[in-house]
């Protein structure tokens, strides 16, 4: 026989699940999904050491899952905030580390039922099945018809391409927008009074129906309607069919493939020693403790016990070059990493010379780069490398041009040499292109566009079907300006597009690529107030700038952006209002919320700007990012990556 004690770990399982089986499809199960989902909850709202937890999913042949967060309080994992004894003496629905956190949309669509104000259930559960239900979940001869749905407060979203309906169930009070649910009554009728899968009261008509983007926030975790404690229940289901009301027919749940999250089965001690598996178009399943972030730290190394002034990097394949300038000595320092499973290496260190204003661009082939600088002497120079397959640094051919202020480069479309934009000696723009040969022996200076007084520059490569040349971001007058600059075979340079917005500073661009196709420019800087936001711009087959949408993540002093593979994905790595490194992961989906950030980790004091760069690993995707700690000294720290 079990006692209480010996049930407090079952207790902790069963206090969080449905209390009735909300699977209610005819058609069978589909294996396997069409699409990948990112998950809804994440990793930053909860406390440290805290994680998400798959609780119960229904039965063996159900995609449904629910979920609710633990962590460890020196025995056992626990998902609640107080002691479990305390917890125990008075159960409270807000003791839950689970409870009114955010839940975000997995999926763009519309919205076909929901509720939004029914009260939570009256105390969750301690041990088991002792939970107390609202009165309006309960049947009784005075009130024999149910009030509260059985999902409680929820949202049912019809996915954009027709093929699925998502569920997202008992939700807090009061916590889905009514932006997106028009019923505001407390109770239904008669919760159990339905048309297939939705209960009649929740349908929303197709003329009142809103469309959610994916990363939307619904509502926040709660326990209302068949919920013995606060979870989140999420299951996905197949369209069958249609009601001639436009409601649709669905199966039974499917499994829910999903992205950017780890997980890892509940260990038996604290986890510190325990690895976490990157769940790529993957299930979760029961036990497993989910981390829903896209970042994991792997390793360190500090390859100069020199304080740094100022710091950039450049990814190319397989390895990356991160280029310092020290502020003794103010030298130039290249530096090449990779990582083998995981861990970085450090390959092969150069001492250029006395440099500032760094820039870095692929050149040609993906072994060589091009450093663009200002010198000793105040004046512009580039320098052609090229990297063997051991990471060791070869210098090529040099070139040089006037006085400069500064410096950004980036490579012309199709490999064909690099552009350089530059403030000169009369603080006015000069956009010049560079022929760089097979060996990046030789660079010669090709063509010059002369433009007018700019205060910061940033540039970057656009080399789609539709349009091939740079794309400028330029501080003018203390503005944003984006620019569009066509770039021949010839490595002519025509101005196009231009562009114009608010205060900004810290300025960075980058190409992030959508699909084999379409490309977008993502400028990010520190806006007016100080905050950080990035811009999304789409260009035209002319080279119009059409700005598509934009979003601010508040307070940072210096930025760095790197994209990631195709599929719009992206990489910030910033010194937040804390002072701190934050690197965050960005998802840029014309069809979803416009640059949805997916997940940040933080990684202590920083006082200069950091930079990122992903490469490939047998062990996965890594992220090399480098930055200068509270003293100034440089740290280079390996993530893993999973988008």
């Amino acid at each position: 026989m079990k006692t209480k004690s010996s049930l407090v770990g079952l207790a902790l399982l069963s206090l969080t699940a449905c209390t009735e089986d909300l699977e209610t499809g005819t058609a069978e199960q589909e294996v396997g999904a069409v699409e990948t989902y990112p998950f809804p909850l994440r990793a930053e709202d909860l406390p440290p050491g805290a994680y998400y937890y798959v609780s119960n999913d229904h039965s063996d042949d159900s995609g449904a899952r629910d979920i609710v967060a633990r962590r460890w309080d020196g025995s056992e994992w626990i998902g609640v905030t107080p002691s479990f004894a305390d917890y125990a003496a008075d159960p409270d629905n807000e003791d839950h580390l689970i409870y009114n956190r955010p839940v975000r949309s997995p999926v763009s669509g519309w919205v076909v039922s929901c509720w939004r104000n029914s009260p939570n259930g009256l105390q969750p559960a301690v041990y088991g099945e002792d939970d107390v239900p609202h009165p309006g979940r309960v049947i009784t001869p005075e009130h024999p018809t149910r009030t509260i749905l059985q999902s409680g407060n929820h949202v049912n979203i019809i996915t954009d391409d027709g093929e699925h309906v998502m569920l997202l169930a008992h939700m807090a009070p009061g916590s889905v927008p009514s932006s997106i649910c028009p019923n505001e009554a407390t109770f239904v009728a008669n919760a159990d009074n339905a048309q297939g899968e939705f209960p009649v009261e929740s349908i929303v008509p197709l003329e009142q129906r809103v469309h959610v983007r994916q990363g939307d926030i619904v509502g926040a975790v709660g326990s209302v309607g068949a919920s013995s404690g606060p979870h989140l229940h999420v299951h996905l289901k197949n369209i069958t069919g249609w009601y001639s009301n436009d409601v649709p027919k669905v199966s039974a749940s499917i499994e829910i493939p999903w992205h950017g999250v780890y997980d890892r089965t509940n260990p038996p001690d604290d986890g510190a020693n325990t690895a976490w598996n990157p769940v790529e178009e993957g299930t979760l399943d029961v036990g497993e403790q989910i981390l829903a972030r896209p970042f994991i730290r792997q390793s360190d190394d500090a390859p100069s016990a020199n304080t740094i002034a100022e710091q950039v990097s450049l990814s190319l394949v397989g390895r990356v070059v991160i280029a310092t300038r020290d502020v003794a000595t103010g030298n130039l320092r290249l530096d090449t990493y990779t990582t083998d499973a995981g861990e970085l290496v450090h390959e092969d260190q150069e001492i250029v010379g006395a440099a500032s204003q760094i820039a870095l661009s692929t050149a040609g082939t993906s072994n060589d780069f091009v450093v663009a600088l200002r010198d000793g002497l105040g004046n512009l120079k580039l320098i052609g490398y090229r990297v063997t397959n051991t990471g060791a640094l070869i210098r090529r051919g040099d070139a040089s041009a006037g006085a400069v202020s500064k410096i950004a480069i980036a490579e012309a479309p199709s490999g064909l040499g690099v552009v350089t934009a530059v403030r000169d000696s009369a603080g006015t723009l000069k956009l010049i292109s560079w022929a760089v040969d097979d060996a990046n022996a030789t660079i010669t200076r090709v063509a010059t566009y002369p433009g007018g007084a700019i205060d910061e520059a940033a540039l970057t490569t656009l080399d789609a079907s539709s349009f091939k040349g740079v794309a400028l971001a330029s501080k003018v007058a203390g503005n944003l300006r984006v620019e569009t600059f066509s770039v021949t075979p010839a490595l002519a340079i025509t101005k196009l597009g231009t562009a114009n917005a608010g205060g900004a500073s810290n300025l960075v661009a980058e190409t992030v690529q959508i699909d084999a196709f379409t490309q977008r420019i993502v400028v990010g800087m520190r806006d007016a107030g100080n905050a950080l936001r990035f811009i999304d711009y789409s260009v035209t087959g002319s080279g119009s700038l059409i700005r598509e949408g934009d979003v601010a993540d508040g307070a940072v002093s210096g930025l760095a952006m790197e994209r990631g593979a195709q599929g719009g994905d992206f990489v910030a790595a910033t010194t937040d209002g804390s002072g701190n490194l934050r690197v965050s992961a960005y998802k840029l989906d014309p069809d979803a919320a416009p640059m949805e950030r997916s997940g940040d980790v933080l990684a202590g004091a920083a006082t200069k700007t950091t930079v990122a760069s992903i490469i490939d690993d047998t062990y996965g995707r890594m992220m090399i990012v480098s930055m200068a700690d509270s003293a100034g000294k440089q740290k280079v720290i390996a993530y893993r990556f999973t988008n």
